[in-house]
């Protein structure tokens, strides 16, 4: 079984948030439909607008050994997507003004280099 592994925007240098947010706001050709049923499956409805809302002005909020990104924009749509594949796996809402106070740290164990780990995805 492959563990997951994640490193929050907490863990990222200032170098490594500004390439991800960069990347992910530049990359077109995102295939949404499936992502957003998903989330409607989980009672969760999003547009397309809102979902490249987040892709477009959001800011990442995690990385992990999926390939898959987490950004939130100002309105508080949290998009999962894969940079590789560009799709989307999930949206969900959560506020913008989220601190992470109760972020369980031993979740995020990741030690890596995410701009090498991105470059090596594309």
């Amino acid at each position: 079984m492959n563990t997951l592994l994640r490193k929050h925007r907490q863990q990222m240098s200032y170098a490594e948030i500004d390439y991800v947010e960069q990347l992910v706001h530049q990359l077109s050709g995102w295939s949404l439909n499936s992502g957003l049923i998903h989330a409607q499956r989980n009672g969760r409805t999003f547009t397309h607008e809102q979902v490249m809302n987040a892709l477009k002005t959001g800011q990442v909020i995690e990385v992990n050994s999926n390939g898959r990104v987490l950004m939130r924009d100002s309105k508080g749509t949290c998009a999962v997507v894969s940079v590789r594949d560009l799709y989307l796996a999930t949206v969900w809402f959560n506020h913008p003004r989220d601190t992470h106070k109760t972020l369980k740290r031993g979740e995020y164990t990741w030690r890596i280099n995410v701009i090498d780990y991105i470059r090596g995805l594309r």
